[in-house]
């Protein structure tokens, strides 16, 4: 899917563990989902930041899960990897 020549993924936010640890409860783990991954993977991968919003050159966190790209491999590319 395109829009204004960008290309769209719509991904469901992959889970994260987390590991805790606390002197009353020892250690532990929480896991929560969050696109936080893909957007420093994204970063890694493309360049780019994470400040208000997720972006770089040629892509672009839109929210809930919608990342754009401008270069169809880029999208190809993002989906092997987290979908």
């Amino acid at each position: 899917m395109t829009t204004h020549g960008w290309h769209i993924a719509s991904i469901t936010a992959p889970t994260v563990t987390i590991p805790m640890l606390n002197q009353h409860r020892g250690a532990w783990q929480v896991h929560e989902q969050s696109w936080r991954p893909c957007m420093e993977w994204c970063v890694e991968t493309f360049g780019g930041g994470i400040a208000a919003t997720a972006w770089g050159a040629g892509w672009r966190y839109v929210g809930e899960g919608v990342f754009e790209f401008e270069r169809v491999e880029d999208r190809t590319l993002f989906m092997l990897r987290w979908s």
